[in-house]
């Protein structure tokens, strides 16, 4: 992680850990041509699309 994502991950992560306590989250640690290898041959073991969690009494918005 570079500069101001080092500090950003962990409470990102946290937050969605919460939100979706069912979906597992393992962060894993590429270099840069193992990032561009993985978005290049679509490696993800994460669905392509879910919902943003909506805050606790916030409706939803479509």
């Amino acid at each position: 992680m570079g500069h101001g994502s080092a500090e950003l991950t962990p409470a990102a992560i946290n937050a969605y850990r919460r939100a979706r306590p069912d979906v597992p989250v393992e962060p894993l640690q590429l270099d840069f041509t193992e990032y561009v290898s993985a978005l290049a041959t679509t490696t993800w073991t994460s669905p392509s699309y879910a919902p943003p969690p909506t805050m606790s009494g916030s409706p939803a918005t479509a």
